[in-house]
């Protein structure tokens, strides 16, 4: 009794106190208030899915007339969404409850799916605030900002294992592009990146000097790793020297993001809320915490090399500023268009823009 009882103290956390961790480490912007909590672009198809306030997601194809509506007694404060690969319709979102794994039919003309979705909950990790399919599909990882557990899920089996144990509870997990690395961030100054099985599993801890990780981005070779910090208006970068090896070279300084005025009087930059970087690793944007604007860099990668520039500012309608972004994946550069990468921004107002870079 008296060790369950020290085991509650020191490890639980109140659902309201979890909560606001949820949104003082969300990718979102206001996350609790926000209309559209998050987007994700399905890795093979133009399909989009984007969770709302209302715990409601919803898949928008290039069919206008079909939009499937996705919504559970269960799903309730959506954070985070990922499409499976190699599936034409299986998503995985993660809420207050734990996961949610739903499969669309992507022939289907109705609109609310035949099927329920399936629960996938073990213990005290819930809310989930990141998921993040291995890249052929198999395994699913999830992170909790109220577990200090990283759990890899065999979705298929509805069973789970706890991969790592760290210091404190996580905030966000991913799979690299290529699936030999993963990156783990905690709600304090600490992070880890970590080699995947077959390959020796290795994780080695980093920690911030001052804040915890806010967001990252990977090169798809997995050789360059982006970074920002909750308290620094810094973009950091690290380079993997070697892959599979789990080699990593310390992180510096690449870009100073300190908040500035615009000729017309617009506050731009500051401490950043979110990265996002294009499938061709050549347009980088970043969303801030307090200012309306996205930055874009252009980026060129030669070797382990990297170069960055400045290339425009995105700003909203009005008094918009952006909630969430992503890019979508698997664009194809249409004859009449000269764009290279779409950019998918929710704003404040609860529009979706597709701005082309």
């Amino acid at each position: 009794m008296i060790g369950r009882r020290f085991k509650q103290y020191w490890q639980s956390y109140p659902c309201e106190l979890s909560m606001d961790l949820v949104a003082k480490h969300s990718q979102t912007r206001n996350w609790q208030k926000s209309t559209i909590r998050c987007l994700s672009w399905h890795p093979l198809c133009f399909k989009l899915a984007v969770a709302t306030i209302d715990d409601t997601v919803r898949i928008y194809t290039r069919n206008p007339g079909v939009t499937p509506i996705l919504r559970s007694s269960l799903q309730k404060a959506v954070t985070c969404l990922a499409w499976r690969p190699y599936t034409g319709g299986e998503l995985a979102i993660g809420c207050q409850s734990g996961v949610l794994i739903w499969s669309v039919d992507p022939t289907s003309q109705i609109t609310r799916p035949l099927s329920q979705a399936v629960h996938l909950q073990h213990g005290r990790h819930q809310p989930v605030t990141a998921v993040s399919w291995s890249s052929n599909g198999e395994l699913l990882v999830t992170a909790s900002i109220n577990d200090t557990h990283l759990l890899v899920w065999n979705v298929d089996q509805q069973r789970c294992v706890p991969m790592h144990r760290v210091k404190l509870p996580c905030a966000l997990v991913s799979y690299a592009p290529l699936g030999y690395n993963m990156i783990a961030s905690t709600i304090g100054k600490d992070f880890y990146l970590c080699t995947v099985p077959p390959e020796r599993v290795t994780r080695v801890g980093w920690s911030t000097a001052n804040g915890s990780l806010q967001s990252f981005a990977w090169s798809r070779d997995e050789k360059h790793l982006l970074f920002v910090t909750t308290d620094d208006m810094k973009l950091f970068y690290m380079r993997l020297s070697g892959l599979k090896s789990a080699s990593y070279e310390l992180a510096f300084p690449l870009v100073d993001l300190d908040q500035k005025l615009t000729d017309g009087g617009l506050a731009i930059g500051g401490k950043a809320q979110s990265l996002a970087w294009c499938p061709r690793d050549r347009f980088l944007a970043i969303s801030f915490k307090n200012t309306a604007a996205i930055a874009i860099f252009f980026t060129n990668l030669a070797g382990l090399q990297i170069n960055i520039d400045p290339y425009c500012l995105i700003f909203g309608v009005g008094v918009e500023y952006p909630s969430c972004m992503c890019y979508q994946e698997n664009y194809q550069q249409e004859y009449d268009s000269d764009a290279q990468s779409v950019l998918t921004i929710g704003w404040s107002s609860g529009r979706v823009e597709y701005y082309p870079l």
